[in-house]
């Protein structure tokens, strides 16, 4: 008998990394063992809260849709923004829900009480836990938590570890492929070139992989941002170099991955840091080094940990570039560190058969 799961995200349709997460999930959950409805909500506004959640993004339903999943779209016409636990108001979530219909809800969430699964009472929650705040819900089967510095923060503000499990964020890769981002920005083959992608979130904005390349710049390398916030664009303005350049966020997992199969490093900057970034799996999927910086979230130290480097300065983050740029001897150590790392940590297919694993073992 196929197990039953509800899937439940606000806005869970959205190319953001809890929902992307979520979809991939749910995508691939192997159908022959799993019966999934995914509801997820419109992208109602916050009340008393200038916060504005991304949208729904009709490539990623189709993503899920096409893996067999059901997709149930919950009609909300504002959340609480400022006050647990950020209830939906006036939702017909109710009507079309009910937790009689399932063995296991699986979300995404900061670990505090949140709506509507401080209403639900009965049916197992498999939680899968995306900040560091422990709530002991007796109905919390597990707590899925995305790296060993997450678990530590999670437990130490009141997560029951006993119900916890490390399983890092899973991400379906493409096929690779020989990537013409290069021709399409008139970039020299044998230039050298950072970059990142990022959605185009000014909250998230950091100037320091910028600002650490305005350092070291030069005719022969480059720097690619993929979406970032309208700030880089500012920042990259007045540092005034035709070398550096810009491609419009996208959705597409075919683009993004051409991306970055093109450039050399990864030179990540958030203001806040990562938890388990999806966009580092993806660039060590490629053999990418990665550099980054010191945040609130520090889970990406453990990501880059043997094939990158964390800079606690500026002019330290500038050091790294060079040193990629001119020592082939480290860059070719760390790039096969990086893909290694990817294929015994993030390959998602033993992701995926340890998230399986997770039902199966609360099915026993």
């Amino acid at each position: 008998m196929k197990i039953k799961l509800a899937c439940i995200k606000f806005a869970g349709m959205a190319s953001s990394g809890v929902e992307k997460y979520l979809q991939t999930i749910a995508a691939l959950l192997p159908k022959d063992k799993f019966d999934i409805d995914f509801f997820y909500t419109n992208a109602a506004p916050f009340i008393r809260s200038s916060f504005v959640h991304p949208v729904n993004d009709d490539s990623r339903l189709e993503f899920v849709k096409s893996h067999g999943v059901n997709t149930i779209k919950v009609d909300v016409e504002a959340k609480i923004g400022d006050k647990q636990p950020y209830e939906w108001i006036n939702t017909n979530f109710w009507s079309l829900f009910n937790e009689d219909d399932y063995d296991f809800i699986l979300t995404g969430r900061g670990g505090y009480p949140e709506y509507p699964f401080n209403l639900i009472n009965k049916t197992k929650i498999i939680d899968t836990i995306h900040s560091f705040d422990g709530e002991d819900k007796p109905n919390i089967a597990k707590a899925i938590l995305l790296c060993k510095w997450q678990a530590e923060k999670w437990a130490s503000s009141g997560g029951n570890i006993d119900k916890a499990v490390i399983i890092p964020t899973i991400v379906k890769v493409p096929p690779k492929q020989k990537s013409n981002i290069r021709e399409k920005l008139n970039i020299p083959d044998d230039a050298f070139v950072y970059g990142f992608h990022q959605g185009n979130r000014e909250e998230i904005f950091s100037p320091v992989s910028l600002m650490a390349y305005n350092q070291i710049k030069n005719n022969n390398n480059f720097f690619v941002i993929m979406g970032g916030a309208s700030r880089h664009r500012s920042l990259a303005k007045k540092i005034n170099c035709p070398n550096i350049k810009f491609i419009d966020h996208c959705s597409s997992v075919e683009e993004i991955h051409n991306f970055l199969s093109g450039i050399d490093v990864f030179a990540h900057a958030r203001a806040d840091g990562e938890v388990c970034s999806a966009a580092m799996i993806e660039a060590l999927y490629h053999g990418k080094p990665i550099i980054s910086h010191p945040a609130l979230n520090m889970g990406h130290a453990e990501q880059l940990e043997g094939c990158g480097k964390m800079a606690y300065s500026v002019n330290e983050y500038a050091g790294h570039m060079i040193s990629y740029e001119e020592d082939r001897a480290l860059y070719q150590k760390d790039s096969e560190n990086a893909l290694n790392k990817y294929k015994n940590f993030y390959d998602y297919k033993k992701v995926q058969e340890k998230i399986v694993s997770v039902f199966l073992d609360l099915t026993q």
